[in-house]
This record gives structure tokens, sequence and C-alpha cells, in this order.
């Protein structure tokens, strides 16, 4: 190896703080008071996330509405 250039550890290391960029993690509370959590990528959509939930909790997912900070 040479000097000046990254190693293994370090460019894995890199990798993975790039991958931490694309996604961002949720945590869905329902009126129950059940948590939730996801990690998705910036790029999904809101139905998809919906979507998911309605099966995780057994309902319709034209029931669900989702609310940030409350509001």
């Amino acid at each position: 190896m040479e000097r000046g250039e990254p190693t293994n550890e370090a460019t894995n290391a890199a990798d993975a703080a790039g991958d931490e960029d694309e996604y961002i993690r949720l945590r869905v509370m329902g009126q129950a008071c059940n948590e939730i959590h996801f990690k998705v990528k910036k790029s999904t959509t809101m139905l998809k996330l919906k979507k998911t939930y309605a099966d995780r909790m057994g309902v319709s997912a034209g029931s669900l509405r989702f609310l940030f900070d409350g509001k």
C-alpha cells in the first residue's frame, strides 16, 4: 500500500456515512401511542410510507391521516 492511499476501513466508513445521507429516520406514532420506526430514502413518497404503515397496522390506508408535529 502506498502512502496517501485510503485504507479499506476508511473507505467503508466513508461509504457508510454517504449511505446515511440518502436516508431519513421517521417515527410514526399511532393514536394508541404505539410507535413504528422507518428508515426510508429521501425519494420515498408519503403514499408508499402510508401503505406500508397501513399494512403493518392491519387497517385501510384510506383511513389514515399523517400529521407533522400534531398539525
